[in-house]
């Protein structure tokens, strides 16, 4: 990703700011995986952090779509 200091325009700035938005969609992927070994594990409750994980992870994906352009 280009360092601040790379960003010598408009197109640059947008083109940073839409990976971002990939890389934040990566994330809140990877946080949709973590729920599915959360809720395989063996007689346990963990309805707390399920929940907490899975406000984060929409939170995730709106801000990706709003750094790429994306419809909500």
């Amino acid at each position: 990703m280009a360092e601040l200091k790379d960003l010598t325009n408009a197109e640059a700035l947008n083109n940073q700011v839409e990976r971002l938005g990939d890389m934040i969609e990566l994330n809140a992927d990877y946080l949709q995986d973590l729920k599915h070994q959360i809720k395989s594990l063996p007689d346990s409750n963990f309805d707390d952090l399920l929940n907490r994980v899975d406000e984060a992870q929409h939170l995730m994906y709106q801000a990706s779509q709003k750094l790429t352009n994306q419809d909500l």
